[in-house]
């Protein structure tokens, strides 16, 4: 409100100025800036239930997926109560990267679509992609290379301690995927491809649904990460090969980079060693 009051006031003679300069016409419909808003809206809302359903899916699956590889009630409860306090809380740092960099970049990649402009398209969304990589690289690494201390300091679970970090070290590498995955979610809201997106989507949560427990029963808690990884990994798969088909993205600059953060985190490995 502050900002409000005292900043865009007095820019607002300025800015009636320029709005009857611009080209474009304003669109003063209210009915349908409204729908526009709930077009954009509502798939946002079903891709937050589709997405996040990761976490409900592994709640569903741990008791009775550990309990069938063979951990004790003890165990279990332990690892159920770190990933569900603790892990989470953890992992969601750089899960909040994702949002902030790919709002950053929609309006951008709006603009380019609207003027035409192919190239600046596939240069914002490699930027986009690139920028999140840069910094989910390292800071998934950290929590894998020094999960110990990192859960020793927040969240101290004494005896159970190796127990514990050692699930944080698996969910790591989900943390990882999971920043990556919604930002080929804004970019193909951000183009258009929201139907495909949504598609996409419910391929992602049924391969999640379907995978969960098997994988769980087999190779315990890292179970649950794997089948984080395979939904997640097909999800960005399809995206990919989308947004490659339709608008001609260039994937191997980026993989070229991520080449070179990785070995950038070599070095962070040499340290941690």
């Amino acid at each position: 409100i502050v900002q409000i009051k005292l900043y865009d006031r007095r820019r607002m003679k300025e800015i009636t100025e320029l709005s009857q300069q611009q080209r474009v016409i304003s669109n003063d419909d209210k009915k349908s800036i409204l729908m526009e808003m709930v077009y954009i809206a509502f798939p946002y809302l079903v891709v937050a239930v589709l997405g996040y359903s990761d976490s409900l899916i592994n709640v569903m699956f741990l008791p009775t997926g550990l309990s069938a590889h063979g951990v004790s009630a003890a165990d279990a409860q332990t690892i159920i109560g770190a990933v569900t306090v603790g892990i989470n809380k953890l992992i969601a740092i750089p899960m909040i990267l994702a949002p902030g960099f790919s709002a950053a970049i929609v309006p951008y990649i709006t603009t380019a679509k609207t003027n035409g402009d192919g190239k600046l398209i596939q240069k914002n969304m490699r930027d986009c992609v690139d920028s999140v990589l840069y910094i989910a690289i390292p800071i998934s690494f950290c929590l894998f290379a020094f999960a110990k201390p990192i859960y020793y300091v927040l969240f101290d679970s004494g005896a159970s301690l190796d127990l514990t970090s050692g699930v944080l070290k698996w969910y790591s590498i989900e943390a990882f995927c999971s920043t990556l995955a919604p930002i080929f979610t804004a970019l193909m809201m951000a183009i258009g491809l929201r139907r495909c997106n949504i598609r996409y989507q419910v391929v992602m949560m049924l391969i999640k649904l379907v995978s969960t427990y098997p994988l769980i029963v087999w190779f315990g808690i890292a179970g649950a990460v794997l089948s984080s990884m395979l939904s997640l990994g097909v999800f960005m798969l399809l995206n990919m090969m989308q947004l490659h088909r339709d608008y001609h993205v260039n994937w191997i600059y980026t993989l070229r980079k991520m080449l070179f953060m990785l070995a950038g985190v070599a070095g962070i490995a040499v340290v941690a060693w």
